[in-house]
C-alpha cells in the first residue's frame, strides 16, 4: 500500500472547520493552515494543517482531553482526512 502524501484541503473545507471547532464552543482565530484556539476563555493552542504533508498537529501547553475530542470532531465534520497528532509544549 502506498503511503498517503497528503489531503485536499479546500478554503471551503477550511471555513468548514471553523464552523464546527465554533459550533463545539472552541474560540478559533484563522489565517491560512494557522487556527489559533481558546477553550474555556483561555488560549489553547495552535492548530497546524499541513495538507501537503499530510499532518494535522495541535501544539499546546497542557491540552484538555476535552479539547483534543472536540477537535478531532471537527476535522471529520469537515472531512478533513488526517489523524491529529498532539504535541504540549513545556516551558523551560
Amino acid at each position: 500500500m502506498a503511503a498517503k502524501l497528503g489531503y485536499p484541503l479546500s478554503v471551503r473545507a477550511r471555513l468548514k472547520l471553523v464552523e464546527e471547532l465554533r459550533r463545539r464552543g472552541v474560540y478559533v482565530r484563522w489565517h491560512a493552515f494557522e487556527f489559533l484556539l481558546a477553550y474555556k476563555g483561555r488560549i489553547a493552542g495552535v492548530l497546524l494543517l499541513e495538507p501537503s504533508r499530510g499532518s494535522c498537529t495541535l501544539y499546546c501547553r497542557s491540552c484538555p482531553a476535552d479539547l483534543v475530542q472536540q477537535v478531532r470532531e471537527a476535522l471529520a465534520a469537515a472531512g478533513v482526512d488526517a489523524e491529529l497528532r498532539v504535541v504540549e509544549l513545556h516551558a523551560p
